[in-house]
């Protein structure tokens, strides 16, 4: 499970990187910043196939 694995350490970065302050604004916006191209691509394209699967 390669997919499960990358997923996991994207989500670990996504919280240790979240600041606090965002709570203190009011709606909170999530954005998903994906860059990577050629052979570099192909760990982002695997993730975001991942999450449209769970997402429909």
């Amino acid at each position: 499970m390669a997919t499960t694995k990358y997923f996991t350490i994207l989500i670990f970065m996504m919280l240790a990187t979240t600041s606090s302050t965002f709570a203190t604004l009011g709606e909170m916006v999530t954005v998903l910043s994906i860059d990577g191209g050629g052979i570099k691509g192909i760990i982002p394209a695997t993730i975001l196939e991942f999450l449209e699967g769970q997402l429909q």
